[in-house]
């Protein structure tokens, strides 16, 4: 199987990476347990992240890719405690967070990271909601997932071979 990465993949938050909201079902203080490998936050919700969320990771950052976050997150400090405590800023370069559309997250990671637009790069959002298809007129591939699995090894494997779009 050929296998052509992205320069860039960016991956909404909530129902991509981990199975929460998590600016409406986590509440601050968060801590980590290494033992279970989850969250815990003040009211003893448990949030693990997706299966595969972490081979998917180790996999792009081993092949060069620029990994980043985007997410219409209305509380971007526990999202980025969550990022923290799961280990995740290892991985990802920067984010774009906020009440507004994922082409608009996108073009201000752009410009964080130095470009002037997308031309000539290749770049795919991991996301569950369909209405963010809408980043393909920016020239975004858009790669939708099952809300209820997450990013999947599988639906990854799917899109560097061409099959998931």
């Amino acid at each position: 199987m050929t296998k052509t990465y992205p320069d860039i993949a960016v991956f909404d938050l909530d129902y991509t990476i981990w199975p929460t909201y998590a600016d409406t079902n986590i509440t601050m203080p968060i801590s980590y347990d290494e033992k279970n490998e989850h969250l815990l936050d003040s009211y003893g919700y448990i949030v693990k992240l997706f299966p595969d969320v972490l081979r998917v990771f180790e996999d792009l950052k081993a092949n060069g890719v620029v990994i980043v976050t985007a997410s219409r997150t209305w509380a971007p400090e526990i999202a980025a405690d969550m990022l923290a405590k799961f280990g995740l800023g290892k991985y990802v370069t920067c984010s774009e967070w906020g009440e507004r559309s994922k082409k608009g997250h996108i073009k201000d990671i752009l410009k964080k990271l130095g470009y002037k637009n997308s031309d000539g790069l290749k770049i795919a959002l991991f996301d569950d909601e369909g209405r963010n298809k809408d980043v393909r007129t920016i020239g975004v591939d858009f790669v939708y997932l099952d809300s209820s699995v997450g990013v999947t090894w599988q639906d990854y494997l799917d899109y560097l071979s061409g099959k998931k779009k």
